[in-house]
């Protein structure tokens, strides 16, 4: 029974939570608009990061 009461918690602050951070995203204009790009994807570059610096 733990696991259900777990899994409802975190639903719920997860449901709760998202459309907050939604807001601040399209007020930060940070939230990625379907409709003004015309590629179907998008390609994120870090060419700043390589695993190989890591090691």
């Amino acid at each position: 029974m733990p696991y259900l009461q777990n899994f409802l918690v975190g639903f719920l602050i997860t449901a709760l939570i998202t459309p907050f951070v939604i807001s601040i995203m399209r007020r930060l204009n940070i939230l990625d608009d379907p409709q003004s790009h015309k590629h179907p994807g998008i390609i994120h570059h870090f060419s700043y990061f390589h695993p190989h610096q890591v090691l």
